[in-house]
This record gives C-alpha cells, sequence and structure tokens, in this order.
C-alpha cells in the first residue's frame, strides 16, 4: 500500500516536471498611425539624417599627412566649407529640435532631449564664427587637423536615423507612424504602398499650398498706392517681377520627380497641374538676380508687366476639386490624405486680443497705446506721420523716410535723434490688426 503511494506520488512529480510552461504574453500590436505623430517622426528623422549626413561629410574629408588636389586652393575648398558651416548646421538641428512639439510618447521625448542635450554639449567644441576667419588663413595642413577633430567630435555620436528606427521598433505607439514618415528610415511591418501614397500625397498639398500663397496682387501694394513712396514704386514692382518664378520653377522641380500612384485620378490631376505650370514659366520673366535692374523701365511699363504676370499666377491657383475630394473615393489614397502633415487644413485664425484703447487713435498721444485698425488709418505722433495699411498678407506702416512690413508676432520701430517710435502686432486677422505702440 505505501509502495503504491509512493508509486503514485513519483509519477505524479514526474509528470509535473514535464508540464510546458505557459507562453509569454505577445507583444501589443503597433498603435494605428496618426497625422500628429507622422509629422512628428518626420521632423525628427530630418534632422537626424542631417546629423548622419554632416557626421559622414567629415569622414570623407582629406585627414592630415593624405595627398591633397592638384593645388592648395582645391585642397582647401572642401575643407574650409566643413570646418566653418559644422556649427550652422548643429545649431540648425539643435534649433529645430527644441521648437518640435512632444510626441507625448515618454521614451520618443526621452530621446530627443538626450539627442538635444548631446548636440548643445557639441557647440561649444565647434569653431566660432570668429574662428572660421582664422581657418581661412591656416596652411591646408592645419585646415585638416581642425576637420579631423571636429570630425572626432561628431564620430563620438552614432549615426541617428538608425537609432530612430531602433527606437520605433521599440515603441508600439510610434512604429506605424515612423514607417509612414517622410525622412524616415522604415523598421519592420513597414507598408511600402501606404508609404509611397502618403509621400506623393504630401507632396501635391505641398505644392497646392504654394501655388495658391502666391501673390497676385502687386498693384496693391503700399508702395504703390502712397505717393510718400514713388521713389521706390520701380524697385517694388522690380522685386516681384524677378521672384515671380520662384514657386512655378519649384513646383515643377518637386512634381516631376513623383511617381504615378496607379490611381487615375490622382495621376490625372498630378499630369494636369504639372502641364500648367510648365506651360507658364516661359512666359513669366526670367532675368534672375544677377540681371541689370528692371527699374530703368519707365513705371507704367513695369505696372503693366506685373499685372500680365500676376494674370498668369491667378491662372495657377488650385481649383476644385481639392485634394480632399479627390482622394475621397479611393480608401488608400484617403487615408494617405488624412495622415500626410502637409494635407492638415489650416487652423482656424485666433481671434483677435481686445485692444486696450479699440479704434481711439487719440490713446496714442500718452505715448503707449493698444489700439485696432481695419483697411487703413493714419497716426501722428511725436512729429512722426504714419500710414497704417492692413491687408490679409499682413500689416505695413509707412511714414516720409521708412516702410516697416510687420508678419505675426513681429515688431519693428522709427526713429530718429531723440525719438523712438516701436509697434508690434499684437493680433492679425484678414483686414483687421491690434497693434502695441509706444514713443520714446
Amino acid at each position: 500500500m505505501r509502495t503504491g503511494w509512493l508509486t503514485a506520488v513519483g509519477l505524479g512529480l514526474l509528470a509535473g516536471g514535464c508540464t510546458t510552461p505557459p507562453e509569454p504574453p505577445a507583444a501589443p500590436p503597433p498603435a494605428p498611425a496618426t497625422r500628429a505623430l507622422v509629422a512628428w517622426a518626420g521632423t525628427a528623422c530630418a534632422q537626424a539624417a542631417q546629423f548622419d549626413e554632416l557626421r559622414a561629410q567629415f569622414d570623407r574629408l582629406p585627414k592630415p599627412g593624405s595627398p591633397t588636389g592638384p593645388g592648395p586652393d582645391t585642397a582647401a575648398f572642401p575643407l574650409v566649407g566643413a570646418v566653418t558651416g559644422a556649427a550652422s548646421k548643429v545649431e540648425g538641428i539643435v534649433k529645430a529640435l527644441t521648437k518640435l512639439e512632444p510626441s507625448k510618447i515618454a521614451a520618443a521625448d526621452q530621446h530627443l532631449a538626450a539627442l538635444t542635450k548631446t548636440l548643445r554639449d557639441l557647440q561649444p567644441k565647434l569653431p566660432s564664427a570668429r574662428d572660421a576667419a582664422l581657418i581661412l588663413r591656416d596652411p591646408d595642413e592645419e585646415k585638416k587637423a581642425k576637420a579631423k577633430q571636429i570630425g572626432d567630435h561628431l564620430t563620438a555620436i552614432e549615426p541617428q536615423l538608425a537609432k530612430l528606427t531602433g527606437l520605433a521598433e521599440r515603441t508600439p505607439e510610434l512604429l506605424s507612424s515612423h514607417n509612414l514618415a517622410p525622412h524616415c528610415a522604415p523598421g519592420k511591418n513597414r507598408d511600402d504602398r501606404a508609404r509611397t501614397l502618403l509621400s506623393w500625397m504630401n507632396t501635391m498639398c505641398e505644392t497646392t499650398r504654394s501655388l495658391a500663397a502666391m501673390r497676385t496682387d502687386p498693384l496693391n501694394d503700399p508702395t504703390l498706392t502712397d505717393p510718400r513712396f514713388a521713389r521706390v514704386a520701380d524697385i517694388t514692382l522690380d522685386q516681384y517681377l524677378r521672384s515671380a518664378r520662384e514657386t512655378p520653377a519649384q513646383v515643377v522641380k518637386q512634381l516631376k520627380p513623383l511617381p504615378p500612384t496607379g490611381i487615375k485620378a490622382a495621376d490625372d490631376h498630378r499630369a494636369n497641374v504639372l502641364a500648367a505650370v510648365e506651360d507658364a514659366l516661359p512666359k513669366l520673366p526670367n532675368y534672375g538676380y544677377n540681371r541689370p535692374p528692371l527699374n530703368s523701365a519707365p513705371l507704367n511699363e513695369l505696372k503693366e508687366q506685373a499685372t500680365q504676370v500676376a494674370h498668369i499666377l491667378t491662372a495657377l491657383k488650385p481649383q476644385p476639386p481639392s485634394l480632399a475630394e479627390l482622394a475621397a473615393p479611393t480608401p488608400e489614397l484617403a487615408t494617405a490624405h488624412g495622415l500626410a502633415p502637409n494635407c492638415e487644413p489650416p487652423a482656424s485664425p485666433a481671434a483677435l486680443p481686445a485692444a486696450a484703447n479699440g479704434t481711439n487713435l487719440a490713446a496714442c498721444q500718452s505715448g503707449k497705446c493698444q489700439i485696432q485698425v481695419t483697411d487703413t488709418a493714419e497716426l501722428s505722433l511725436r512729429d512722426f506721420k504714419f500710414k497704417i495699411t492692413v491687408a490679409p498678407s499682413g500689416v505695413t506702416v509707412t511714414h516720409d523716410s521708412g516702410l516697416l512690413r510687420l508678419g505675426a508676432d513681429s515688431e519693428g520701430s522709427f526713429g530718429k535723434p531723440g525719438t523712438t517710435i516701436k509697434l508690434r502686432l499684437a493680433g492679425h486677422r484678414e483686414n483687421t490688426a491690434v497693434l502695441d505702440i509706444t514713443a520714446s
């Protein structure tokens, strides 16, 4: 009896020892992509790619003791460009990362915070603008030594694009958005078709917005409507004519390489926009900024040319259907439109702050006021007479000896010995603006 009991117990123990352990819990599936995270990842990856390129640039430079080009000037050129440009490139990356809104994913935000700190710690080790002036006079071997020193600092920091991909693969909340984001190197579970469509739609939305923003009202510039500025009216028109090709040329550069989507309505739309812009380009002035000034022509002739150019540009403005309407019938294209950062609808204009002094311009005589101006107003203050013009494109302030253009949150001043007038744009919506004005 006792032996049988022991035998049964032994068998029970043996069976228990062979029991298969439970499976570990499956990793959570990646969260769906969102436009906000695609935009965040795209910006982070763009800056990481810039850093990696800077790092690689110094790897390619001649090292101390290595042979140079056919002459000292040839050898020095890439060295000087790299050494003098390193600080500004790192500064630009730091500014972009600092400006980037948090993703609200702890691991991602901690990663970028650590990278930003690393780059800030690197900045004091890079040559200042003053050092750059000395570098220009250094012998080639000294230039190489300085380039190597900077390269050593850069290569002490790991390549960043691959690190972001690794971060995304470990972070289910980020992975799907990262894999779709422009500039990112996609990781596991990539969807190349979705990525291609998002890139296509992102570019289409960017070019559509650029075409919509082109200026088509050159004759409404305050320098042309205020007789006090008749002497600079031709310069204003000259600048408008010279810059007329910039946006159309950029749009062609962006649209030409776009691959077909295989969706007829989308591909036809791109082809039609590209054809219209390419047809318009030869009709636009091609003076370039190195050509002789145009303002030797009579003012009326410049006005006529500007009017013709405005007419050509107006014909390139986006027409219905919108890209959202174009994408709607095709689910995969509609998804791409909904996730592409450049397709985000413009935010509603912020409500104007209530001006402390309303529309009472006389309040400015105290030397400090906050006033609301709609369309135009004239203000006399401390021997200055200003004309304020408010348009959807911005606010222009003119007086007898100068002109000031104000955009969002910008400020400027006029002055003469003993007097300074400062103006700050506190709010702007369509043809109405709120200005802070101080006199001292």
